[in-house]
């Protein structure tokens, strides 16, 4: 391997940028020299997405998202990790305020992080959670949260067809096959 190929595998990604007059630079430089705060934060957030296995049908918890980004697609419940809150917690509470789900069997531990990014403004590390229902009658208990505007249990199979059409966010179905997988095979 030649003396560049090598440097080129070993060089850090650049931070976005933006151009500024003649030059390029990053997006907190441009701000400052255009005397602006930018209006959300220069960096990645935090967030949690919620993989909820129904036990007795096998079934996934989605909600159809009422807000942007993506309002009108279904998405795993989920949502922003409040200052000092638990990745577990954040968990939780999302899961019942898009849900309604509070009697469930959370893994303490995310399987997998995610990126959602849509520069320039929008950048969420996702730490995806596994749960399972403690309680089979409450496959029929799934209630909207304020930023839902639905919710609903979903077979692996119809979340393909949702994806198919376009109605999915990101890789959802991606995220679910995972979780399954691991669950499968003892990890979850």
């Amino acid at each position: 391997m030649s003396p560049t190929a090598v440097g080129a595998l070993t060089r850090r990604p650049m931070a976005p940028r933006v151009l500024l007059g003649s030059r390029y630079c990053s997006r907190k430089v441009a701000a400052k020299a255009a005397g602006a705060q930018p209006s959300e934060p220069l960096y990645p957030r935090a967030a949690v997405g919620v993989v909820c296995r129904c036990s007795k049908t096998h079934k996934v918890a989605l909600v159809q998202r009422g807000t942007p980004p993506n309002r009108g697609q279904w998405s795993l419940p989920g949502g922003r990790i409040e200052l000092g809150e638990q990745t577990l917690a954040a968990a939780s509470r999302e899961l019942s305020e898009e849900t309604g789900l509070d009697a469930v069997d959370f893994h303490p531990h995310a399987f997998m992080v995610s990126d959602v990014i849509a520069l320039p403004d929008f950048h969420y590390l996702i730490a995806q959670m596994y749960c399972s229902t403690a309680d089979a009658a409450v496959q029929h208990s799934l209630t909207p949260g304020d930023d839902a505007m639905s919710a609903r249990w979903y077979s692996l199979h119809e979340m393909d067809e949702l994806c198919g059409q376009g109605l999915t966010t990101g890789s959802v179905v991606a995220v679910v096959r995972r979780a399954m997988v691991l669950r499968e095979r003892g990890v979850l």
